[in-house]
């Protein structure tokens, strides 16, 4: 699967920049994607990316382990905040053609310089996940909060990896 691939790359890489002690690291990268995107809620986001289209049915796109072993809470780091994080900050630090962003026209209170995922969930995290979707395409797409759950992280974390999928020619099979 090229985008458990790319999963395993960048989650893996940023992985190895954390403390050995760090909680993020409790569960495997392969375990974390089968968790988080088995192929019933791949093929459920899918279709919902595809149209442009996120809501709260994406929510329930998930399966169960996701409330179970990963839901948010507050001044706890997350595994699915984490992800998120990595990979909203990759894609919007994507160049697609020599000295051109993935993202042409992000907001401009968007302040991607020195931002460390980190697992927390905060006012710097809702911004760029928000700029990521409208990147993306999703005009209408619900913003990030800090009561928004896991699953939300995971939808954002699903459409980055579509993303990296779609502009990174070395990722086709």
């Amino acid at each position: 699967n090229p985008l458990a691939a790319i999963w395993r790359r960048e989650i893996g890489a940023a992985q190895r920049g954390l403390a050995t002690e760090s909680p993020l690291l409790d569960v495997s990268v392969d375990s974390q994607f089968e968790c988080f995107f088995p192929s019933a809620t791949r093929e459920e986001l899918n279709t919902q990316v595809s149209a442009r289209r996120l809501g709260a049915d994406s929510v329930e796109s998930f399966d169960p382990c996701v409330a179970r072993d990963h839901k948010l809470i507050a001044g706890q780091k997350n595994a699915a905040v984490f992800a998120a994080q990595v990979l909203a900050l990759k894609l919007l630090n994507a160049e697609v053609a020599p000295q051109t962003l993935w993202c042409s026209n992000p907001p401009t209170d968007l302040k991607l310089r020195g931002f460390k995922a980190d697992g927390a969930a905060g006012p710097g995290t809702s911004k760029m996940l928000d700029a990521l979707l409208v990147c993306a395409g999703f005009e209408g797409a619900p913003k990030f909060t800090a009561q928004s759950p896991a699953e939300a992280y995971l939808v954002a974390s699903y459409v980055a990896l579509r993303e990296l999928q779609r502009i990174e020619p070395a990722a086709q099979p």
